[in-house]
């Protein structure tokens, strides 16, 4: 046992305060899942596909059941959903970040639905909404919990969102305006 003071860099007695023990340190740096604020940092970088989803959704009303919605409108729902960012943000500094989730996701959503309850005047088409971005909410914090498998939840959801906005549009004649083939049958949303 005398010879463990020859492994390191200092001496086995020493007077003075001045000795440098950090090279002689060892340990383990444990692996922190993501926080509150990484996580929310997550949800922003969804923030763009969330709007044009949530966008698309209105534009897809207005072509299959001849509801018009003003730019202005447009503008007024993105920015609901880009203040669920700043809500989870500040909830989540005091309270844990799941429960801030969806308490930021409940009242945006509510706030959308109640909105185009009174835009379009249809709670139907409000539920549809809703809905949505209910899916959308849902869908992103299901990607945030899966650490591992965050691509593949996010590209396999993507996929599908792409595929059912084929399937409603299919009978949209583009070319001729924004309303159904006359050999088609309507698509109500």
């Amino acid at each position: 046992m005398e010879a463990l003071h020859l492994n390191r860099n200092y001496h086995q007695m020493w007077t003075d305060a001045e000795q440098d023990l950090t090279s002689s340190s060892f340990g383990v740096r444990l692996f922190k899942p993501a926080d509150g604020y990484q996580r929310t940092m997550r949800t922003v970088k969804y923030a763009i596909m969330f709007i044009f989803l949530t966008f698309l959704t209105f534009f897809i009303i207005e072509v299959l059941n001849g509801r018009a919605v003003h730019p202005i409108q447009y503008a007024l729902v993105g920015s609901a959903l880009i203040v669920f960012h700043v809500l989870l943000l500040s909830l989540s500094e005091h309270i844990s970040f799941n429960v801030s989730y969806i308490t930021a996701s409940v009242a945006v959503i509510v706030m959308i639905a109640l909105y185009t309850r009174s835009v379009l005047g249809s709670g139907r088409l409000a539920l549809v909404v809703a809905g949505m971005v209910t899916l959308l909410y849902g869908f992103l914090f299901v990607v945030l919990q899966a650490e591992d498998y965050a691509l593949l939840l996010g590209s396999l959801g993507l996929f599908g969102i792409l595929g059912l906005t084929m399937y409603l549009t299919r009978r949209i004649d583009w070319f001729t305006g924004l309303g159904p083939s006359p050999d088609a049958e309507a698509v109500k949303v």
